[in-house]
């Protein structure tokens, strides 16, 4: 799997170091919500979104792992409370039997 993840990579910065190349001398105007930007080059505009968008992706897979790791606290606290449940099910009976073998030694000690 990381080797899909450094081929995507690589294949991510050349495509970028070809577009950037490309367009080296490009100014553009770029306007977000009430700001605008004039006469930014391309490149530096391609780049900051990117970083922009690295951070924003990053930030949502930090809580998404957090809440993973929360639900995933929870499923084992779940699951050690019904072991111990278990175990103290299947012991009943044999409780109940040495209750019930402790009585008839009684009964014929009294005889």
């Amino acid at each position: 799997m990381w080797i899909l993840r450094l081929l995507g990579s690589l294949l991510l910065i050349i495509a970028l170091t070809i577009i950037v190349l490309q367009n080296i001398k490009e100014d553009v105007t770029v306007t977000v919500f009430s700001w605008q930007f004039v006469n930014k080059p391309l490149p530096l505009v391609i780049l900051l979104s990117i970083a922009l968008g690295m951070v924003v992706t990053f930030f949502i897979n930090i809580f998404h792992e957090l809440s993973l790791r929360r639900r995933i606290w929870a499923q084992k606290k779940k699951i050690d409370n019904l072991t111990v449940e278990l175990t103290a099910l299947r012991n009943l009976p044999l409780a109940e039997a040495e209750e019930k073998s402790s009585e008839k030694e009684e009964t014929k000690k009294g005889e």
